[in-house]
C-alpha cells in the first residue's frame, strides 16, 4: 500500500518538442535539470518553481507541474496528479 499526500510544489516537465538546446541546463541555478540523451531530466527534488527555463525555451518545450502526489515513506513523486502526466 502507497501512503500519498498531495503538496504544493512546483517542478517542470519537458516534452517532446525539445530540441536538446541545452539553454535550460545553463539557466538552472538549483541545478533541477541534467543532461540527458534527448532532452534534460528533471531532477523534482531540486527544482525550485522559478520558471526560469521556461522563459529560455526556444520552442516552448518546457512546462510547470504545480502539484505531485509524493509517497510519504519514500519522499518519491508518483504520477498522475489531477490528470497531469510527466
Amino acid at each position: 500500500m502507497t501512503l500519498t499526500a498531495v503538496l504544493d510544489l512546483s517542478s517542470v516537465r519537458i516534452s517532446e518538442r525539445c530540441t536538446a538546446c541545452g539553454n535550460c541546463i545553463i539557466t538552472c541555478g538549483p541545478l533541477a535539470l541534467l543532461p540527458a540523451a534527448n532532452k534534460p531530466q528533471v531532477v523534482d527534488q531540486r527544482c525550485n518553481g522559478c520558471g526560469e527555463c521556461i522563459e529560455v525555451c526556444p520552442v516552448g518545450a518546457i512546462t510547470e507541474v504545480d502539484q505531485r502526489t509524493v509517497d510519504v515513506r519514500t519522499d518519491e513523486p508518483t504520477w498522475p496528479v489531477s490528470g497531469q502526466t510527466p
